[in-house]
């Protein structure tokens, strides 16, 4: 197995649900399907950086950007449902900080700079939305 393909099949995973979903009731995919395969691509991402760190002795991982096609995914996701991102993010976060004791200031860090590196928003849109959608936790001292 080459070391891409588990990133490659979750982002097939996530892209059919994106491709099938629709706004109308009779979807062939509901909304949570979608927002599941993104939190789960995103949270395989991160476990990788945290196995990768155990393996060499590190005490913290450091965390790679987010795959920029899960990136896309996210802005497909977010365009479509604004007001189901703080619900996104909280759960990447709380997920992230059971599962892998990563810190959600951390996280959201990744999640800024991924978001700034392969996003169709500009600058501002992001740091505005991450900004209204993340918890305080997720804040560093600076923006509070």
């Amino acid at each position: 197995m080459r070391k891409d393909e588990p990133h490659d099949a979750a982002a097939t995973l996530a892209w059919w649900p994106a491709v099938a979903l629709t706004d109308s009731p009779g979807s062939l995919f509901p909304v949570s399907a979608l927002r599941t395969a993104l939190i789960e691509a995103v949270l395989g991402g991160l476990a990788d950086d945290v196995e990768r760190a155990h393996k060499w002795g590190k005490g913290e991982p450091s965390l790679g950007d987010i795959r920029t096609d899960v990136v896309k995914l996210l802005d497909w996701y977010i365009e479509r449902k604004p007001d189901h991102a703080a619900g996104l993010f909280g759960e990447i976060l709380l997920v992230a900080r059971t599962r892998l004791d990563l810190p959600p200031q951390k996280v959201a860090s990744l999640l800024r700079r991924s978001f700034h590196l392969d996003s169709a928003m500009d600058g501002d849109t992001i740091d505005a939305l991450l900004g209204m959608a993340l918890p305080p936790s997720a804040k560093s001292p600076r923006e509070h």
